[in-house]
């Protein structure tokens, strides 16, 4: 979306949400993963967090996902979280460890 690619142009180094914020704040009230919760009821999920992702927050993301999905009975879903940041740069080796082996468990 950046130029010189993408028609947009902002600060180097800024991100989309810092340079269309009331955009971004409209999309951050209305797509909430809770309320597809009952749609995924017979899927088989992995939430992945971590604890030092200041973007997206165990506290207020991945938890209350966890949550709704428990409501709704969803009984094909785990959850991990590492102790890392939003790009999981300390736990890249591990990360990718449990992805495979959880995909190894989930059937064809």
């Amino acid at each position: 979306m950046k130029a010189p690619a993408g028609p947009a142009r902002f600060a180097k180094g800024a991100t989309p949400k810092e340079a269309a914020p009331e955009i971004f704040a409209i999309l951050d009230s209305t797509l909430d993963l809770r309320k597809c919760a009952p749609l995924l009821v017979q899927k088989d999920i992995l939430l992945i967090g971590g604890w030092d992702d200041q973007n997206v927050t165990i506290d207020n993301h991945i938890l209350p996902f966890y949550r709704a999905l428990n409501i709704v009975q969803a009984d094909r879903v785990k959850i991990v979280a590492f102790q890392d940041d939003h790009f999981f740069r300390k736990t890249r080796t591990e990360l990718a460890e449990t992805i495979i082996g959880w995909l190894k468990t989930v059937p064809e």
